[in-house]
């Protein structure tokens, strides 16, 4: 099953560019965001280092895929991938909280809406009480 990552910035959740702050942003999202400010937008963080915010291919090639690690030492490459999996984790951790808070807010809203209901149940009933 495919997952992709989505924008950290909550108000647009598009599909993605990198902080080192372990934050992905759509490319429109990055852009507004880093044209104005050194400053990560989901943490605030300040971003000085010229590696803090790197745009990356989500979609690379095969001969990208073929070539990227080669000629790096074992150790070398199972640390890149070993980073590559926990941000991705990280990620996937940050999507389900996201959407247990989505839920939540619906909640709230359907108990709140639910108890409007029976008030309102409750004032006809009464009102047709009232009548006989």
């Amino acid at each position: 099953m495919d997952q992709y990552l989505k924008c950290n910035n909550l108000k647009c959740r598009q599909p993605l560019t990198y902080t080192s702050k372990a934050y992905i942003f759509c490319l429109k999202c990055a852009q507004n965001a880093f044209s104005r400010s050194s400053t990560c937008p989901a943490c605030e963080t300040q971003l000085v280092e010229k590696e803090d915010v790197v745009m990356v291919n989500l979609n690379p090639s095969e001969s990208f895929k073929s070539s990227i690690l080669a000629g790096f030492n074992p150790e070398t490459i199972v640390e890149v991938c070993s980073k590559g999996l926990a941000f991705w984790n990280y990620q996937q951790s940050q999507e389900v909280y996201y959407q247990e808070l989505l839920c939540q807010n619906l909640k709230d809203k359907r108990d709140v809406l639910s108890q409007k209901i029976k008030q309102v149940i409750h004032s006809a009933n009464d009102e047709i009480t009232c009548i006989f």
